[in-house]
């Protein structure tokens, strides 16, 4: 967070910062995927300059791959995520319907 605040646009640190939060962490995952999605732009634009040393484009390039994976990554993850947390409410929406109800006549059974 130090390192990215003293350079937020840079691609390398956008997503190294957002791998902890989604591999390390599991914690705000909508602030990783934005920093994915960001440090792919950076990286894309970054690279396009010519006066960048070797290394550092090869950091901006391995950046710009890493992250585009990543945020295909965190994609699927939420988007299972999102799912099972439907499953448990349609779930949960089944239980209370058969924990209530019928007419309110309760069990008594004939002539009760």
């Amino acid at each position: 967070e130090t390192a990215l605040a003293l350079e937020p646009d840079n691609p390398a640190l956008l997503n190294d910062t957002a791998v902890v939060l989604h591999y390390n962490l599991d914690r705000d995952l909508d602030r990783a995927l934005a920093m994915y999605e960001r440090s792919f732009e950076r990286a894309v634009a970054e690279l396009e300059r010519t006066d960048l040393t070797p290394e550092i484009r090869d950091l901006y390039s391995i950046a710009r791959r890493d992250s585009r994976n990543n945020r295909r990554l965190l994609e699927r993850l939420l988007e299972r995520r999102r799912k099972e947390q439907e499953a448990r409410d349609r779930e949960a929406e089944g239980e209370g319907e058969e924990a209530g109800g019928g007419d309110g006549g309760g069990d008594q059974g004939v002539g009760g």
